[in-house]
């Protein structure tokens, strides 16, 4: 399970694979911090603020990956 925190707005995804992806948009209005967490399918949970988007970016691409030790960082 995963979920991205971001403006507001909650992303949620369900049985992501490992090596799978998961995307979704969002629009914000000022800066924002961007929270990802989740649980992996063994029960260890991840959280971290991974991110920070600022209203002044057209249409920004994030990516995050969240290592097999619940690290989460860039690709």
């Amino acid at each position: 399970m995963l979920t991205v925190n971001v403006a507001g707005k909650t992303l949620r995804y369900n049985n992501v694979p490992a090596g799978g992806t998961a995307t979704g948009s969002f629009h914000v209005k000022q800066e924002e911090t961007l929270s990802v967490r989740g649980r992996f399918a063994d029960g260890t949970a991840f959280e971290e603020h991974c991110g920070y988007v600022v209203w002044e970016e057209f249409a920004p691409h994030i990516s995050a990956v969240v290592r097999n030790d619940g690290s989460i960082g860039s690709p």
